[in-house]
């Protein structure tokens, strides 16, 4: 008799539970590892972006206070400008109206100097007045020429007549003037002052009256070398 025998079973086992456990477990904690270190990874580049948005945010509002900054500069020199403008106009205008003025005396003037020459005045002219300066050295000298002015009748006669005492009357005057002090400014002027004055001083011994005979004195040449 044929003895039967059972089939023997063996019973299935899963891939994982032929892996290694502590194979298993390393890869399980590297793969939480890496999940876990990518998300601060991520946290740290948002909180960079946001630390740069928040200083680009703050660089537009800096920009924006200087632009506003500099239309505000243009709106207040615009404003200067114009006030500027209208300041000059009114100095040009006000500089129009001095020259009419000028223009209108120095027609006066030559009415009134006309006025007095067909009323009578009268000149005569001192001329070639030539001579040494004062000082060490004598190479200097002084030349003029002059014409005095005057309304008396008798003006041209008792000019005439103190010809040589005028002239030497002047001589005396330039001669005393050194080649320092002629450079001085306002010289001229003070030649004409001292001049008409030497001048009264002589004519009033010769002539009656006691207002001053020249009225007027010219220099129609005046060197100095």
């Amino acid at each position: 008799m044929t003895r039967a025998f059972a089939p023997r079973l063996t019973p299935a086992v899963s891939p994982l539970a032929s892996f290694p456990m502590n194979k298993t477990l390393s890869i399980l904690l590297s793969l939480v590892f890496l999940a876990g270190c990518g998300q601060p990874a991520n946290d740290e580049e948002q909180d960079k972006a946001e630390q740069r948005v928040e200083e680009l945010e703050a660089q537009l509002v800096e920009t924006e206070k200087r632009l506003e900054a500099r239309v505000t500069e243009t709106v207040s020199a615009q404003s200067d400008l114009a006030a500027a403008q209208e300041r000059v106009e009114e100095l040009e205008a006000e500089i129009a109206q001095l020259k009419n003025s000028n223009e209108a005396n120095d027609e006066g003037d030559e009415t009134s100097i006309d006025g007095d020459l067909a009323g009578g005045s009268k000149t005569y002219g001192v001329l070639k007045l030539i001579t040494n300066m004062s000082g060490p050295t004598k190479s200097r000298y002084i030349s003029v020429d002059l014409v005095c002015e005057g309304s008396a009748h008798d003006f041209e006669k008792i000019m005439e007549e103190n010809d040589f005492r005028l002239r030497n009357a002047a001589l005396q005057v330039l001669a005393s003037y050194g080649y320092e002090e002629s450079q001085q400014d306002g010289f001229i002027e003070r030649v004409q002052v001292d001049l008409r004055k030497r001048f009264d001083v002589v004519l009033q011994k010769h002539r009656d009256g006691d207002s001053p005979l020249i009225t007027k004195l010219f220099f129609t040449e005046f060197v100095i070398q």
